[in-house]
């Protein structure tokens, strides 16, 4: 199982989060470059499709980025080697900030300190506030939430 898929596996037994993130949660890895978008059957839920604009729901999307040793842990004879990734998790509405305010401290809730097999430790990073999506989500409101991962590989 990938970390993105621990990770939108997470969210999604999360009911409180859920009942705010009525678009969904998708993992990047199941999805084409662009994401969430009008235009992929995948992402569908994401949209009320029986408006007439089809506004996008209050949802999120989550991306590992390439992982990197860090040099903490360099054992040769065993193999193991500790490395890190930033996992970003993007939250996305239509208009405004009511729904995003409320699921940014919920997700860090759900992580931040609460690792799982493989993981050692998942730090809250950096947060991208205030946003506005500049590709296929045109405008719609974003936050960003950026985790470091701390894993040890060869385990």
């Amino acid at each position: 199982m990938s970390h993105e898929s621990v990770w939108v596996d997470r969210m999604l037994a999360s009911d409180p989060l859920m009942d705010l993130l009525v678009g969904g949660v998708y993992a990047a890895e199941a999805l084409p470059e662009e994401g969430i978008s009008r235009k992929i059957e995948a992402t569908e839920a994401a949209f009320d499709l029986e408006a007439p604009t089809k506004p996008l729901k209050a949802c999120s999307l989550v991306r590992q980025r390439d992982t990197i040793g860090d040099g903490v842990i360099m054992d040769n004879d065993t193999q193991r080697n500790s490395a890190v990734f930033v996992m970003m998790v993007h939250i996305y509405q239509q208009r405004g900030y009511d729904v995003i305010d409320q699921v940014i401290p919920i997700i860090r809730g759900l992580f931040v300190g609460r690792p799982y097999a493989g993981v050692i430790e998942i730090e809250w990073f950096n947060t991208l506030k205030r946003a506005r999506d500049g590709g296929a989500l045109s405008g719609c409101s974003l936050e960003r939430i950026d985790f470091r991962v701390t894993l040890v590989e060869g385990d």
